[in-house]
């Protein structure tokens, strides 16, 4: 039997090197919060992380993340799309992000 959703939040706070390229844009600071919905099979969720600059505290860019995972026995199956808008110009590349479709088999059951 499925249980009921527990809605739970984690928040961060931490340092990042910064690439030497032009390829990907990273503050050195940043924050992030994520907001899960999940209980032994499946997981949504939304993730929302702020790059800042270290010296002048105004924000970078602003990625965000959602997602859902649904996990039976060995196997998970998970899509996630990512948003990134640069907020400050740093010879960053415009907006940008992602949409993944994964499939993981495991030995560990959960």
């Amino acid at each position: 039997m499925i249980g009921a959703l527990l809605l739970w939040f984690s928040l961060s706070l931490g340092m990042q090197e910064i690439p030497v390229n032009n390829f990907d844009l990273k503050a050195p600071v940043y924050t992030e919060l994520g907001v899960h919905a999940e209980n032994e099979v499946i997981d949504l969720y939304g993730i929302y992380k702020t790059e800042i600059d270290g010296f002048d505290l105004v924000s970078v860019q602003d990625p965000f993340r959602i997602g859902a995972k649904v996990k039976y026995e060995g196997i998970s199956i998970a899509m996630e799309y990512q948003f990134v808008q640069p907020l400050k110009n740093c010879n960053a590349l415009d907006t940008n992000g992602y949409t993944k479709f994964e499939v993981t088999l495991s030995s560990k059951k959960d």
